[in-house]
């Protein structure tokens, strides 16, 4: 019985203490900003995920640099999901024309009528509208874009289009932080 008891106030113990540890070691290791900490740690289970995504009134997302320190996101167009690059060189938002198929957007080789210059010469891109980008919580409506011929792009690129549309834009210790 003792065994017992000396068990369950091991556990408590460690229920109540671990949730601050992890957040802790969260913040020091650059995983999690000081504030979104405290947001969480003071909420309730049921608003944990807003509070995680919106301070302040500002819904945010937080991205870790990939291979080459480039900055990758899973986007959604239309709530269809989209593996992007984040490109702040590239003027638009770019589909590639495998993703654009995937998200219905019914084009045919008359519409590959936009001169577009890339680091591989200039080449011609379809324009389309896109109803809502998401990256995280961070939203942007009503936006046009442009498609990319067949085999002119291996990953779609999150631009400028989109970019200048948020509040802020900004990198903290080698994450880039997209605020709208």
């Amino acid at each position: 019985m003792a065994r017992l008891i000396f068990m369950a106030i091991i556990f408590i113990v460690l229920a109540t203490q671990l949730p601050g540890l992890a957040t802790d070691w969260l913040v020091s290791n650059g995983y999690m900003e000081r504030r979104d900490a405290a947001a969480l740690l003071n909420a309730s289970s049921s608003d944990n995920a807003k509070k995680t995504t919106n301070y302040n009134g500002v819904n945010r997302v937080v991205l870790k640099p990939g291979p080459g320190g480039h900055y990758f996101a899973q986007a959604h167009f239309n709530n269809k999901t989209v593996r992007t690059l984040i490109d702040s060189g590239a003027s638009f938002v770019a589909l590639t024309h495998e993703d654009a198929r995937r998200l219905g957007l019914g084009l045919v080789a008359a519409d590959y009528s936009v001169p577009v210059q890339t680091a591989n010469g200039s080449l011609y891109y379809a324009r389309a509208h896109i109803s809502s980008i998401r990256i995280g919580q961070v939203r942007v409506r009503n936006l046009d874009v442009l498609v990319a011929p067949k085999g002119a792009l291996n990953i779609t690129l999150i631009g400028m289009s989109y970019l200048r549309k948020l509040k802020t834009i900004k990198v903290e210790r080698g994450r880039l932080i997209l605020e709208g």
